[in-house]
């Protein structure tokens, strides 16, 4: 893992933790979500598309900012469908409200981080590191009660491997559709 990821993660929770006193009294300063994405992959990514499931972590800074650590796990096959191949993506997500009300918001998203390429046959290269991926993008969250959320985004995504590998020859770009139901505290 590359040094400044930690970091990244580590400063998200710093500011979490050390915002003013009048947004600690505020409700709702944290949303947990879980949710799933379908990335629509390029040809230099030698995997079949498949359901990718995430987690992210938010912590409120303002009204209309929010940050924190995000994961992705992608658990599908080479495009011939003979050995298995997990894809990981993790690092730091950044929210920011464009427009809206409370119950509908329209938003804006950025992501980037580090991740992986692991296949169980070890001629295609057991695993390949993600030295940078990084995501940027546009979405909409409809509010359910004071606490719950449903969002659904579209990024586009690009992904730089460490060294190229039968399973991701070079930097490659797709689209990633996403939604999530999350939870607010």
């Amino acid at each position: 893992m590359k040094r400044w990821v930690p970091s990244l993660l580590l400063l998200s929770l710093m500011l979490a933790f050390t915002a003013p006193l009048s947004w600690a009294q505020e409700e709702r300063k944290v949303e947990f979500a879980l949710g799933g994405s379908y990335p629509l992959l390029a040809e230099r990514f030698r995997v079949s598309q498949n359901l990718a499931y995430r987690a992210r972590l938010e912590f409120r800074i303002n009204d209309w900012w929010m940050l924190g650590p995000i994961y992705e796990v992608q658990n599908t096959t080479d495009k011939k469908n003979i050995f298995d191949v997990d894809v990981v993506h993790y690092g730091l997500t950044n929210t920011f409200v464009i427009s809206g009300e409370p119950e509908f918001t329209i938003l804006g998203m950025a992501a980037i981080g580090q991740g992986s390429v692991t296949s169980s046959n070890e001629a295609l290269a057991a695993s390949t590191d993600i030295s940078l991926w990084y995501e940027a993008g546009v979405g909409a969250r409809w509010t359910i009660g004071q606490r719950m959320a449903f969002r659904f985004q579209l990024t586009f995504r690009n992904t730089v491997p460490d060294v190229a590998s039968p399973l991701i020859s070079g930097s490659r770009f797709s689209m990633v559709p996403a939604f999530d139901f999350s939870m607010r505290f």
